[in-house]
């Protein structure tokens, strides 16, 4: 929900990215799907640009989450992807475009969409 008095953006707050990233690497499926779906939202939502650091790490945990076991996991990674893409900056763009293309050649169905 927008803060009191605000313009309804927010800014990123740092910690929680980081708690974000680690529970993408959770052992639960489940855990791993809510993180990955809540980073997106907090990247999302943000007014802010994303350091590169953070951009890295952001996008390095996506794409790790393209080859997680869970076929809803892969599912929901590239569907948070298409969302905050536009968040990063061309570098990522491209680690990004090349490791789906790489994922489709390989035949993995579940990131054609």
């Amino acid at each position: 929900p927008p803060q009191p008095g605000g313009s309804g953006e927010m800014a990123m707050n740092p910690q929680a990215v980081s708690q974000l990233l680690e529970e993408m690497e959770n052992w639960d499926k489940d855990k791993r799907f809510m993180a990955a779906s809540d980073l997106m939202q907090e990247v999302t939502n943000s007014n802010q640009v994303l350091d590169l650091h953070l951009q890295k790490r952001v996008c390095q945990a996506f794409l790790k989450q393209l080859e997680d076991q869970s076929i809803d996991v892969q599912g929901n990674a590239v569907k948070c992807l298409a969302k905050i893409v536009s968040k990063f900056q061309e570098q990522q763009i491209g680690e990004v475009l090349a490791k789906l293309s790489q994922l489709v050649l390989d035949g993995r169905a579940e990131v054609r969409d």
